[in-house]
């Protein structure tokens, strides 16, 4: 074991992520409190604010970001009746801050460094008393070591690797524990429309914190089934649990597959549970030499080509697609990287391929939509646009791309509708504010621009187009 990488992740723990703690309150009006919680029930909150006490009911929170919680409680109140192997779940519902107080213990920091020094950082949720740990695959993939930390600060090195399924982006890990707080899996099935659902996390290793959102759909990308949810996942979640208002786990959250904070996607949980009830347990040396596949080599991309290295990337994918020319992904990444470069006839040769295997996939056709405006080929986009928003009508870069395409047009009312449509489904996305703003000005409303600039800086958004 890599002495010098242990202890580099062990300070990074310890001391790189510690913060001061702050317990922040964010309400569903948006509006953000700052104090300590004195009293907890299943209907309020009590907070003393500058030495005021003020209560909060429930229904008015949205999400809380707080200092932990005694371990000796949580330990009393979340371990579900059974194992995991029976798969029995709760239809009780709960409300958000229970469900937060009994499973945030079975949340999970994990940190690891690849060969080059470069240190990543994802979640993970216990499943087994005895140190089952789910997360992504793509948090544990290329790494030299890595480190599991506990709520309770307890570190551990992860000498298994249990199972993994680099398709569906999963890995199951190993820790040398007993006795351990875990998480009941649910029926991703019974998810409705609507229906609320929970993201317990911690981004940063130290502050827990839980954001509730709403389910939306259930989608197809690249033949994989995910779940549309409104919850805001950060990039740090990659690997976290998603739960239902039962207190179950529904699914794994795969953070950042859209550009968009209010459309995240979810593995449902019933996708995976064939990988999680098989254990091949492997040691990370047989894990690292089992990585020189098409989807190892695709997630190196993934990290080089959000490091700016295009280049780099398209070498990666390059290999990848080497390994299985099918690989759909790899070759929508590689025209991504291309239209970076403005290598715009390689970008679309790329998506093409990509839709050949893939022919009703978004994401393809939001990135040929894009680079066919780089071209100048306002038409093609419109239609590349439309075709995306037809197979996802969430895809908001697609209506952002839609609606600049009717603005280079000067088809106005098209692109003022199109751009309002990417705002009610995203309200807080930046960039369509900018984009509506240039079209309303160019079209002579600037009293519509400036409602529109209001609307932005209500929403946290500081819009760059002129007045």
């Amino acid at each position: 074991m890599n002495k010098k990488i242990t202890v580099i992740l062990s300070l990074m723990f310890l001391f790189v992520f510690s913060s001061i703690f702050a317990e922040t309150i964010t309400l569903k009006s948006g509006k953000t409190i700052e104090g300590k919680i004195l009293e907890k029930t299943d209907k309020s909150i009590k907070v003393d604010i500058n030495g005021v006490s003020v209560t909060y009911y429930i229904d008015e929170i949205e999400g809380i970001d707080k200092e932990k919680v005694s371990i000796t409680k949580l330990a009393n109140t979340q371990l579900s009746p059974g194992d995991n192997s029976g798969n029995t779940f709760s239809m009780v519902e709960e409300n958000p801050l229970q469900i937060f107080e009994k499973y945030a213990s079975a949340v999970v920091s994990i940190a690891g460094q690849d060969a080059d020094g470069n240190v990543g950082l994802g979640e993970g949720f216990i499943i087994s008393k005895d140190g089952l740990i789910v997360t992504c695959y793509h948090v544990v993939c290329g790494r030299e070591e890595l480190l599991v930390k506990l709520k309770n600060g307890g570190i551990y090195h992860v000498n298994t690797i249990s199972n993994f399924d680099p398709k569906n982006d999963i890995c199951v890990l190993k820790i040398d524990e007993n006795n351990l707080p875990f998480v009941r899996l649910g029926d991703s099935d019974n998810i409705k429309k609507d229906q609320k659902v929970l993201v317990i996390g911690t981004s940063d290793g130290e502050k827990y914190q839980f954001v509730a959102g709403k389910f939306i759909q259930r989608v197809k990308s690249y033949g994989n089934a995910y779940l549309q949810t409104t919850v805001n996942i950060q990039p740090g979640n990659s690997g976290g649990p998603m739960f239902d208002l039962y207190g179950n786990v529904i699914g794994v959250n795969i953070s950042k597959i859209k550009d968009v904070s209010e459309v995240s996607w979810v593995a449902p949980i019933n996708e995976i549970k064939n990988t999680l009830s098989k254990q091949s347990n492997i040691n990370l040396v047989l894990f690292k030499e089992k990585q020189n596949n098409a989807y190892a080599l695709f997630y190196k991309a993934d990290v080089e080509f959000f490091r700016g290295n295009y280049q780099l990337a398209i070498t990666f994918l390059q290999k990848s697609i080497a390994l299985d020319p099918n690989f759909a992904q790899a070759h929508k990444w590689l025209g991504r990287c291309y239209h970076k470069l403005e290598r715009y006839d390689e970008a679309i040769s790329e998506f093409h391929k990509a839709l050949a295997i893939f022919p009703e996939e978004a994401e393809i056709y939001d990135g040929l939509a894009r680079t066919y405006v780089q071209k100048k080929m306002f038409d093609e986009s419109i239609r590349a646009s439309k075709k995306a928003i037809e197979y996802d009508p969430y895809s908001i870069q697609s209506y952002e791309a839609l609606g600049w395409a009717y603005f280079i047009k000067n088809d106005y009312e098209k692109a003022i509708a199109t751009l309002e449509k990417s705002i009610e489904i995203a309200p807080s996305n930046c960039s369509t504010y900018d984009s509506l703003i240039n079209v309303y000005n160019d079209y002579g409303r600037a009293d519509l621009a400036q409602n529109c600039r209001m609307k932005a800086v209500k929403f946290g958004c500081t819009p760059h187009s002129k007045q």
